[in-house]
Parts: structure tokens; C-alpha cells; sequence
């Protein structure tokens, strides 16, 4: 199985087994979706199947889960 990479901008984070970052799919919902594309903030960019964005990017290092579906990336975004 091949690696996942973060795609914030100056991120270097990826999937590794035993690694306490987890990597997370873009959301389905179109409201979310929009607002974490925002949130990536990249020119000329569009995600793909295999986008991610890692667990460092959401308040308190964890990522969307069953109970907060719609988290939005907010921390450490590089511009």
C-alpha cells in the first residue's frame, strides 16, 4: 500500500503505520467540502481521490470522527 501525504502547503506529514497523525479524506457533504478547500488555500489546485489533509490541521489534533463530521481544518495553515 502506498503513502498518503497531507496537502496543506508546507505539511510533510503522511501515512505511516504506528504514527499517532492520521490522514483524512475530504468530506462528501458539498457546504464542508467547499469550506476545507478554502481552508487548503492552494492556486490553481483541485482535490483528488487520494487527498488529504492530517490531524494536525484540526482543533485539539483530531480530525473529524462520528461525532464531529463537519470539523473544519483551522490550525496551522501556511499561506
Amino acid at each position: 500500500m502506498g503513502r498518503f501525504y497531507c496537502c496543506m502547503p508546507e505539511c510533510h506529514n503522511y501515512s505511516i503505520s504506528g504514527n499517532i497523525i492520521t490522514l483524512h479524506k475530504l468530506p462528501t457533504k458539498e457546504s464542508v467540502r467547499r469550506a476545507w478547500i478554502l481552508a487548503i488555500s492552494r492556486k490553481n489546485w483541485k482535490p483528488t481521490a487520494y487527498t488529504r489533509v492530517c490531524s494536525e490541521h484540526f482543533l485539539d489534533g483530531v480530525g473529524p470522527n462520528s461525532v464531529h463530521r463537519n470539523k473544519i481544518p483551522t490550525d496551522n495553515l501556511t499561506q
